[in-house]
């Protein structure tokens, strides 16, 4: 990698940026514009005036434009199974697998390739059904957020507001249909963060039970997640100092639960693993990930290396040597390289339609589309951490594990590749304390009073 080429590279990817952001200004304002009609509009039917109608109202939002997007682009989102393509084929194919034979990949996260499964039994041999269930899914995101929001900030435009980002956020919208992993992992880490806030704010000992069940699942499902296990009990021994109410006992017996309930739920599959592959692991692919954006070709985003998989424990070991050995040789490369990862992240964390698929849609719908993905995402960034440092100053109770977790997972993709995939967990975060920074530093210009809709 020759350092000055990658520089230039790397100073020329913010100024791309700011262009598009300037390009899309105008249209980014009509439709602030949109939501402000809306909003009224809404507020005037008296949709408003019950948390239940919000409720509806968020959800129904959410759905059309999930089912928008999966009706207007059939090449995006195949309706015969036979036509999945890339990481889609193989899942579809490790559930096939375990209907047959009960034997699930151990590449491919499992939690997904189970959840095909059970579609599979129920509906058929189907792309549309599995599609048509994570729309459903996509769209209660919104919701459980809403509720979230309700219970940290005690404001119903709060929570519309960070709903309404939800329901029409870029990203969010398009990964829904895909038969990916990443719309249901979504649909789970809302309930985390649902969870994690009720501890935060009344612990109860059964809380830390649904957690300790839910975030097993969540790291069969997309093993990124891992990473959340050790923060809750950080978050545990943090409550313990920070309350006076909470005893040691307490924090003992929720992180034994927590524990157990843990265990339950991966034991299984690491007893099939450990007897499959001689060794208990969730997945094999990590290596591979690793090495892909640690190597002397690597461009921070996804590509192809040179590691056979057969032999998936020597691949996954392999690809983690490699990938510390390049990082160890080439340590100023390595720096570059992770900058270089930073500033994708920031400005141009998107894949471009085109990528979806080996059928390509045309250029001007690829760059259409993918200009407005990165500026919505941009917009949500700039919004959520402002929104983040608000809260912090304010002192709430539940800011900084949130803080944390935000953190956590920008760190990934600078380990490993920037892969929207891997930000979108992000961004429930960031509308969440972004609607409530909107709603307190711009009343009246984002959402109008009105009389029906509360505060």
């Amino acid at each position: 990698m020759r350092l000055k080429d990658t520089v230039i590279k790397i100073l020329r990817t913010p100024v791309n940026g700011l262009f598009r952001i300037l390009d899309r200004a105008v249209g980014w304002l009509l439709a602030l514009g949109l939501v402000r009609r809306t909003y009224s509009r809404i507020s005037r039917l008296g949709l408003l005036q019950k948390t239940t109608h919000l409720v509806a109202v968020v959800f129904v939002l959410s759905l059309l434009a999930r089912v928008a997007m999966f009706l207007a682009f059939p090449s995006f989102y195949p309706r015969q199974a036979s036509q999945l393509e890339a990481d889609s084929y193989f899942y579809d194919q490790s559930a096939l697998n375990g209907m047959d034979n009960g034997h699930f990949s151990t590449f491919w996260s499992p939690g997904f390739s189970m959840f095909l499964a059970s579609i599979y039994t129920l509906f058929g041999h189907s792309s549309v059904a599995p599609a048509l269930v994570l729309i459903v899914l996509g769209s209660a995101v919104s919701v459980v957020m809403f509720l979230v929001s309700m219970k940290i900030f005690n404001s119903r435009k709060t929570a519309f507001l960070a709903a309404l980002i939800i329901a029409i956020e870029p990203t969010l919208v398009r990964e829904a249909p895909m038969i990916l992993t990443d719309t249901l992992s979504l649909f789970v880490f809302s309930l985390v963060i649902y969870f994690v806030a009720s501890d935060l704010l009344k612990p109860r000992l059964w809380y830390s039970g649904a957690l300790g069940g839910l975030l097993a699942f969540l790291v069969l499902t997309r093993p990124q997640y891992e990473i959340l296990i050790p923060l809750y009990l950080l978050f545990l021994v943090a409550l313990f100092v920070r309350s006076k109410k909470i005893k040691v006992k307490d924090v003992v017996l929720k992180v034994a639960v927590f524990i157990v309930i843990l265990g339950l739920v991966l034991g299984p599959w690491m007893a099939y693993t450990n007897d499959t592959l001689g060794r208990p692991v969730i997945v094999t692919n990590g290596g591979v990930n690793f090495y892909m954006g640690n190597n002397e070709n690597a461009t921070g985003r996804a590509m192809g290396v040179p590691l056979d998989t057969a032999d998936e424990l020597w691949a996954n070991s392999e690809g983690y040597r490699r990938g510390f050995e390049f990082i160890k040789q080439n340590p100023l490369d390595a720096l570059v390289l992770d900058l270089k990862k930073i500033v994708l992240m920031v400005f141009a964390p998107q894949r471009m339609p085109g990528e979806w698929t080996y059928n390509p849609p045309p250029f001007w719908t690829s760059l259409i589309y993918g200009l407005a993905t990165n500026i919505g995402f941009i917009l949500v960034e700039i919004v959520g951490f402002l929104g983040l440092v608000s809260a912090y100053r304010r002192r709430l109770p539940t800011v900084v594990p949130f803080v944390v977790i935000a953190l956590a997972f920008y760190a990934i993709p600078v380990v490993y590749v920037v892969e929207d995939r891997y930000l979108i967990s992000i961004v429930p975060i960031l509308a969440l304390f972004g609607a409530e920074y909107l709603r307190t530093t711009m009343k009246g210009i984002l959402l109008p009073s009105t009389r029906t809709a509360s505060s």
